[in-house]
């Protein structure tokens, strides 16, 4: 064996036998939230991840398209995503937006599913109303896109086509 041969496996010996394992912290904390409706868990969430903020994205709790297309926007302004219904807003909903100290929402929204009522409700909160939508989940989320890259320019995308039972 050449000297520079003996060199490398020496010094490979070396590095390998001074390495040492290294584990990950296994003290991983788990908590589960739960409220009566997926509305009031949204709420649960709201209040383990923000004390305040001024900013919420509001989705139709039947529409998980809405509340998917939704999510890297919320993310990026760093509010919750809380749920209405078609009509109506629940009072842990409003009390949460309160709670929170919110002045400004981001209705996501596909095909009207949330009503001018719902928005009357939430203006009567003393709550701006911005509104994210299309005439389809497609059209939606290309618009949730357009205002993801006024905030951060997007360099790639993903394309998913949605059919019903899957995603």
């Amino acid at each position: 064996m050449n000297k520079k041969n003996l060199a490398i496996l020496i010094s490979g010996m070396m590095f390998f036998s001074s390495s040492s394992a290294i584990f990950a912290d296994n003290t991983t904390k788990q908590e589960r939230l739960i409220g009566k409706t997926r509305y009031e868990t949204a709420v649960e969430v709201s209040k383990l991840g923000w004390v305040q903020s001024k900013t919420a994205i509001i989705v139709n709790g039947n529409s998980i398209q809405s509340a998917l297309c939704a999510n890297p926007f919320a993310k990026l302004k760093n509010a919750p995503i809380l749920l209405v219904n078609n009509n109506s807003i629940e009072n842990s909903t409003k009390a949460e937006l309160k709670r929170l100290g919110v002045d400004n929402v981001y209705i996501v929204d596909s095909g009207n599913s949330i009503s001018s009522k719902v928005e009357n409700e939430i203006k009567s909160l003393n709550i701006k109303i911005n509104k994210i939508v299309g005439n389809n989940i497609y059209e939606m989320s290309t618009n949730v896109l357009k205002e993801i890259d006024k905030i951060k320019k997007i360099e790639n995308v993903a394309v998913v086509k949605w059919t019903k039972g899957t995603i």
